[in-house]
């Protein structure tokens, strides 16, 4: 019972998260309808029709993208406090070394080689099952994920920190506690790829979420958060970093996925094999299994 206990506990920060986000959207559109209201009050214009319209710009996406901003610093702040407390009470277990230059260069290389081939990825199986991309695409279109600037505050800086906080930072230092590194690393990814709450981006974010622990547990909680955010600012930029003319040309597509593909592969095999150097304290887990002998 004691260790069923201990594994539940694994995804408290997870469904800490999910309640911030369903109150916060809840009350984001609440106060934009009552800051409107009072506005259109305000100026005499507020009538049956003005409501109507209030209702509908709460579900604009730049609206919607602004509530999950701050939903998202939300989440910093109290993930922040968590960890902190978790630090203060020894929980982490996790080490890591220290990012250094080579390691910063590395984690840049490696963001934009796994954008460039998840784009190609997602291009292939869109044109394959592009009924499976019916309920992505209008996810995608209902946040407003563009080139503005609040979509470059909330998708290259806000949600890579909050994220990072939650599964790379408090869930798995909480997971580390109770199992191996290999199987803490999948939880906290599977519970990041449901976060999402689409299937497509779910089972992408699963993957990523495998990469970013592997780099959290290489390079520290900050070298996660720069992966991240290197690999959601290469997804608002790519096409401004490669070509029409590459994009549409088969071959050379191939060829970049090849060595896009090859490049993700040796970093993490490099990070992989860099965690070795690191030497942890004894997971409770293993304790209470010399104690049970």
């Amino acid at each position: 019972m004691k260790k069923t206990g201990n594994y539940l506990t694994i995804t408290f920060p997870f469904l800490l998260a999910l309640a911030l986000q369903i109150v916060g959207a809840f009350w984001g559109v609440i106060i934009y309808g009552v800051v409107m209201g009072i506005q259109m009050s305000a100026q005499g214009t507020l009538d049956m029709n003005n409501i109507q319209d209030i209702a509908n710009g709460a579900l604009n996406p730049q609206i919607l993208l602004g509530i999950s901003a701050a939903i998202g610093i939300v989440d910093i702040v109290v993930f922040s406090i968590w960890l902190k407390k978790q630090k203060k009470s020894g929980d982490i277990l996790v080490k890591a070394n220290k990012l250094n230059a080579k390691g910063i260069v590395l984690i840049l290389v490696l963001g934009v080689c796994i954008q460039i081939s998840l784009s190609i990825i997602l291009t292939v199986i869109s044109n394959l099952r592009p009924d499976w991309f019916d309920g992505y695409g209008e996810l995608i279109d209902s946040l407003g994920m563009g080139n503005t600037f609040v979509s470059f505050l909330y998708v290259g800086l806000v949600a890579p920190i909050a994220e990072e906080l939650i599964f790379r930072g408090v869930t798995f230092n909480k997971a580390r506690k109770y199992m191996p590194f290999l199987a803490a690393n999948f939880v906290q990814a599977l519970l990041f790829g449901i976060y999402h709450m689409n299937l497509i981006q779910g089972l992408y974010a699963f993957a990523m979420g495998l990469s970013f622990g592997l780099i959290r547990r290489a390079y520290s909680l900050i070298g996660a958060i720069l992966l991240h955010m290197t690999v959601n600012i290469a997804g608002m930029t790519l096409d401004y970093i490669l070509p029409e003319q590459i994009l549409n040309n088969y071959l050379a597509v191939c060829i970049l996925f090849l060595v896009t593909g090859a490049a993700v592969t040796a970093i993490l095999v490099y990070a992989g094999k860099f965690i070795k150097n690191i030497k942890e304290e004894e997971p409770e887990y293993l304790i209470d299994s010399y104690d049970d002998n």
